[in-house]
C-alpha cells in the first residue's frame, strides 16, 4: 500500500508493548480516520511501545488476520484499540475479532490475549451495547488518557508476568475508563468521561497519506474545529462533545506548512464555524499554493465566497444536510433551513464548477410520516431539475441516506429506532418514487463517495445516486 509517512517506521522490536489500532473497516475508509492518526502520533512517542494498525482486509486476502506494517497476527499484539466512529461498523469490530482468533466475548479471553480497548464516538454515547466484547471503553478524548493506560500496562506486566484482573482493576479507577469485569453491565452508576482537551496542544491531523482512499488523491487533513454548538436534537456532537474548540490561527497555519510539504490537497473538519473564520482559512491554503477541499456543509455556515475558492480549486461535490422535510426541521433544531435556500447553493456551486451535489437525509425521525418521504422524494426531484437546468446533467446527484439511531445524551434519546425491514420499506417507496418521476436511480451500501478525479462524463445522465447502510443490518 503506497504512502507517506509524517513519521518513520520504527525498528520491530518484540519486547516492546504492540499497541494496535484497528479501525473497524477497509483501508480506504479507514486511513482518512483522524482519530487513528492521532493515536498513532501518540504511541509513536512513548518509548517501548511499538504502534501499528489494523484495517479490514478483503475475505479473500491471505494476511486478513495481520497488522498493516509489521505483518505479524493481531492476536499477538498486547492492545489492541478499536475506534467505533458509527453504529455501523459495530459487527465489523465483531467480526475483526473473530477473523483474527481472538475470543470476541472478553469473558472468554485469556491472560495470553490482547487487552481489547474501545473508544470513539458511539462508544462515548453509549457503551453498553458492546460491552461484552471489549475490556476497556474509553468515555471522551484520549489524547491524554492513552499514556496513563500505556503506563498502567507497562507496571503490571513486568518481569514477563501479566495479571488481567490487577489490571483491569486499576484502570477501572482511571477517570473516562469503563470497565465491564469491574463495573459491572448494568447500572454502573456515574463514569464521568475525560476532560476535553486543549486541540492547540493535541492538534488532529494527518501522518499517513495515500491516494488509495475514498478521496482518490493524497490529502492531508486538518481538525479545525472539534464539537459544535449548534445542538441539533439528534446529534451527540452538540451534547456530547463539548465545548466546541477551535484552532488557533498560529497553529493552524504552522499545520497548513507541515501539510504542504507532503500533499498540495489539503481538507479542512469542522462544525459551525462562522464562515468568515472559514474564508480565511481557506485563503491561506490557497496562498500557500495548496488545494482546499472541505466536508459536509451546515447551510447557514456556508458563503458564495467559500463555495467559489473550492470550486476554483477543483472540488468535485459540495454537500448540505437537509436532514429531512421542512416542516420536521423544526422539530429537530434546524427549521432556519429552507429548500429554497438549498437551491440557490445548488446554483451557486453549479455555477463555480463544482459538478456534483450531494445532499444527507435521515428516516425515522420521530413524527415522520409517509407525507414527509413523498417530501423527500419530491425535493430530491427538485434538486436533480434545478442541476440539469443549469446544464449540469452530468454533474451526480448523491443522496446519503440512513435510518435513525437514537444518541443518548440527546433529547432525541427516548426516541424508538424503527425496524430494519420498516427502513427498507420506505427506501424502497422513496426508490419507486423517483423512479417514477423518470430518473436513473443506483442504490450503493457504499460510503459516500468522495473521490474527486474521475470521468466528468458519466454512464448515465439525470442521476440520483443513493448511498445507504440500510438493508445491510
Amino acid at each position: 500500500m503506497e504512502e507517506k509517512r509524517i513519521l518513520p517506521l520504527k525498528p520491530f522490536n518484540s519486547n516492546c508493548i504492540k499497541f494496535i489500532l484497528a479501525f473497524p473497516d477497509y483501508y480506504e475508509y479507514g486511513l482518512p480516520n483522524l482519530a487513528i492518526q492521532v493515536l498513532y502520533r501518540k504511541l509513536y512517542k512513548i518509548r517501548d511501545v511499538l504502534p501499528d494498525r489494523y484495517y479490514l482486509y478483503t475475505d479473500d486476502s491471505k494476511e486478513k488476520d495481520k497488522i498493516l506494517e509489521y505483518k505479524i497476527p493481531l492476536k499477538e499484539a498486547d492492545i489492541v484499540g478499536f475506534s467505533i466512529p458509527y453504529e455501523g461498523v459495530i459487527l465489523n469490530f465483531i467480526k475483526i475479532l473473530d477473523i483474527c482468533g481472538i475470543p470476541y466475548k472478553a469473558s472468554q479471553r485469556q491472560e495470553n490475549d490482547p487487552i481489547i480497548v474501545c473508544g470513539g464516538p458511539v462508544v462515548n454515547c453509549n457503551p453498553l451495547p458492546i460491552a461484552p466484547f471489549g475490556d476497556i471503553f474509553i468515555l471522551g478524548e484520549g489524547e491524554e488518557l492513552i499514556k496513563d493506560l500505556v503506563n498502567l500496562y507497562k507496571n503490571h506486566k513486568k518481569n514477563g508476568y501479566f495479571n488481567k484482573k490487577n489490571f483491569l482493576n486499576c484502570v477501572s479507577q482511571l477517570r473516562g475508563c469503563y470497565v465491564p469485569a469491574v463495573h459491572g453491565f448494568h447500572g454502573y452508576g456515574l463514569i464521568k468521561q475525560t476532560k476535553p482537551i486543549d486541540i492547540n496542544q493535541f492538534p488532529s491531523h494527518s501522518i499517513f497519506i495515500s491516494k488509495n482512499t475514498i478521496y482518490g488523491e493524497e490529502t492531508f487533513s486538518i481538525e479545525l474545529r472539534r464539537g459544535c454548538n449548534q445542538r441539533c436534537r439528534f446529534c451527540y456532537m452538540g451534547t456530547r462533545l463539548r465545548p466546541a474548540r477551535t484552532l488557533k490561527e498560529s497553529t493552524f497555519k504552522d499545520l497548513v506548512d507541515i501539510g504542504l510539504r507532503y500533499s498540495r490537497i489539503i481538507k479542512l473538519f469542522y462544525e459551525g464555524l462562522d464562515p468568515e473564520y472559514v474564508e480565511q482559512c481557506l485563503e491561506y491554503i490557497r496562498g500557500k499554493g495548496g488545494k482546499v477541499r472541505i466536508g459536509s456543509q451546515r447551510l447557514d455556515k456556508l458563503s458564495e465566497r467559500i463555495i467559489k475558492i473550492i470550486g476554483e480549486a477543483g472540488q468535485r461535490k459540495l454537500t448540505v444536510a437537509p436532514e429531512t422535510t421542512e416542516r420536521l426541521r423544526g422539530v429537530i433544531g434546524k427549521q432556519k433551513i429552507r429548500n429554497k435556500d438549498i437551491l440557490k447553493i445548488v446554483e451557486i456551486s453549479s455555477n463555480c464548477g463544482i459538478p456534483d451535489f450531494g445532499l444527507y437525509f435521515i428516516i425515522g425521525l420521530p413524527f415522520e410520516t409517509i407525507r414527509d418521504i413523498d417530501e423527500i422524494a419530491d425535493f430530491i426531484m427538485e434538486v436533480r431539475e434545478k442541476m440539469n437546468s443549469l446544464g449540469n446533467i452530468n454533474g451526480y446527484l448523491e443522496i446519503g441516506l440512513n435510518m435513525l439511531y437514537p444518541k443518548p445524551w440527546t433529547p432525541f434519546q427516548y426516541a424508538c429506532t424503527i425496524l430494519p425491514n420498516e427502513a427498507e420499506g420506505r427506501l424502497q417507496y422513496l426508490i419507486s418514487k423517483l423512479s417514477k418521476g423518470g430518473y436513473k436511480v443506483v442504490v450503493s451500501t457504499d460510503v459516500v463517495d468522495e473521490k474527486v478525479e474521475r470521468k466528468k462524463e458519466s454512464v448515465y445522465k439525470n442521476l440520483i445516486k443513493i448511498e445507504t447502510t440500510i438493508g445491510t443490518l
